[in-house]
């Protein structure tokens, strides 16, 4: 393998932690309005008796199980790996509108990853943009632009992802 790209750990950190508060966030009602913890945690218990109360509380406890996940695995989501064959990445708005793709991975209802060969790419280009962030592009030799999702990763990241992906394929060319 050449290099993997990991998100960030500071902002699976964040994310974990905002998930986290939210999850928890009728206990810590509960609490502010009886002001007693015993009460809080009796409100928790009795969510579950009745359909409405149920769903609530199981979506709480999938936003908290969710916020754990993130910090258990902060410096371990991976966002695109280079190997000696070719490029491992996360698609950006294929088969989805793009705008609504983020959403599906935030709780980690993520894809895998797919792959594309060297022998297929023509050049990769980085494309500085300061509305949409700055995005790395796959030109296809079928004609394809292909976006990859690695709009987490500095620019330092982008350039060398490049780079890499250049040289691979200029070695393929000759």
């Amino acid at each position: 393998m050449i290099k993997a790209y990991y998100l960030p750990a500071s902002r699976a950190i964040a994310a974990g932690i905002i998930l986290v508060l939210m999850g928890l966030f009728p206990l810590y009602f509960v609490m502010l309005t009886d002001h007693s913890v015993t009460a809080g945690f009796q409100f928790f218990l009795e969510t579950f008796t009745g359909f409405p109360e149920v769903m609530l509380g199981i979506i709480f406890l999938v936003i908290l199980i969710s916020g754990i996940l993130y910090l258990k695995n902060a410096r371990k989501i991976l966002r695109l790996k280079l190997d000696e064959q070719g490029v491992y990445y996360f698609p950006f708005g294929e088969n989805r509108p793009s705008k609504y793709k983020p959403l599906f991975n935030l709780f980690f209802l993520k894809e895998k990853l797919l792959f594309i060969a060297y022998k297929d790419i023509i050049k990769a280009e980085l494309i500085y943009d300061k509305w949409l962030g700055d995005v790395v592009i796959l030109q296809l030799k079928n004609g394809q632009a292909k976006r990859v999702l690695a709009a987490t990763l500095s620019l330092a990241d982008k350039k060398e992802i490049t780079i890499l992906i250049n040289s691979k394929t200029q070695t393929n060319c000759l």
